[in-house]
């Protein structure tokens, strides 16, 4: 996808703090999950020390106001786990 761009979760903490710092108030994540984590159950989204929920705290630790916008598969498990943050 055009303009996205695979980081490491400390330039990614950086990216965001620049995006942050030009005014921009969200980010997406497009998380490269390898293919032996997947299942048609969305598993690994409810994996505490998966991918997504790593980036997200990382991100939020940094730039608590802005908004994080992350795959649809792992909504539910930050509805019911985003409090543990």
């Amino acid at each position: 996808m055009p303009g996205c761009y695979p980081y490491t979760l400390d330039l990614l903490v950086k990216e965001v703090e620049e995006a942050d710092n030009l005014g921009l108030g969200a980010i997406a994540l497009f998380p490269l999950i390898p293919y032996h984590q997947k299942d048609n159950a969305g598993t690994e989204s409810y994996n505490v020390d998966g991918l997504i929920p790593r980036a997200v705290r990382a991100i939020k630790q940094a730039v608590p106001d802005i908004v994080v916008i992350e795959p649809g598969a792992c909504a539910l498990w930050f509805s019911v786990k985003l409090k543990n943050f």
